[in-house]
C-alpha cells in the first residue's frame, strides 16, 4: 500500500506585438496606456531547517521511529526593495512505536527565507514555492528516555517576481493626406 500526492500549477504566458509609434508627419496618432505584467527575475535558495521536537506529557516515550514525513507550505510572500521575503510552515508527522503501542506525533515548524532579486520593489508581485529535498528525524536520548526528536530538513525555496507596468500603444491612426486601404 502507498500514497501519492500530486500538485499541478499552470501559468499562462502570452506575448503580443503592438505598434508603439509611426514615423510619418502626415499621420496623426492617438495613444493610450495599457497594463502589462513584466517579469523582473527569479531566485532560488536552499536552506537547512533544524528543530528539536518534544513529545507532550500524554504521549508515550519513543522506542523506535517507524516512519516520518513532512509537507512544506508557503504562508506569506512579500516583495521588498531588491529582495523577496518568503515565510511558511513545515508540517511534520512522525509514526513511532511507544512502550505498548504505536503513536503519532504531529508538529508545525515555521521557516522564513530572504531571497535577493534586483529590480524588485514593494509594489511587485511574487510567487514562491518550497520543495522538501531531504528529511531526517532521529530520537534524542535524555535521562534514559527518548521524549524528543531532532528534525533536520533541507528545503529549496524559489521565487518569481513580476511588476505591473503601463506601456503606451497606438489606439488610433488617421490622416487627411492618405487614402484608406483595406488589407
Amino acid at each position: 500500500h502507498g500514497a501519492m500526492t500530486a500538485f499541478v500549477k499552470a501559468i499562462l504566458r502570452r506575448e503580443y506585438e503592438v505598434i508603439a509609434d509611426v514615423e510619418d508627419d502626415k499621420i496623426q496618432i492617438d495613444r493610450k496606456e495599457i497594463p502589462t505584467l513584466n517579469s523582473i527575475g527569479n531566485a532560488e535558495k536552499n536552506m537547512l531547517l533544524e528543530e528539536q521536537l518534544t513529545l507532550s506529557n500524554g504521549q508515550p516515550s519513543i522506542i523506535n521511529i517507524l516512519r516520518y514525513s513532512a509537507f512544506p507550505t508557503v504562508t506569506e510572500v512579500k516583495s521588498l526593495k531588491n529582495k523577496v521575503s518568503v515565510k511558511g510552515n513545515l508540517a511534520v508527522t512522525v509514526l513511532y512505536s511507544g512502550e505498548k503501542q504505536c503513536a503519532v506525533y504531529k508538529s508545525v515548524v515555521p521557516f522564513s527565507q530572504l531571497l535577493e532579486i534586483g529590480g524588485v520593489f514593494d509594489e511587485c508581485e511574487s510567487c514562491a514555492k518550497v520543495q522538501l529535498c531531504c528529511l531526517e528525524v532521529k530520537p534524542i536520548v535524555s535521562n534514559n528516555e527518548q521524549r524528543a526528536m531532532q528534525l533536520s530538513a533541507k528545503l529549496n525555496v524559489s521565487v518569481k517576481s513580476y511588476c505591473n507596468e503601463q506601456i503606451p500603444v497606438i489606439s488610433d491612426l488617421y490622416s487627411t493626406e492618405y487614402e484608406w486601404k483595406k488589407y
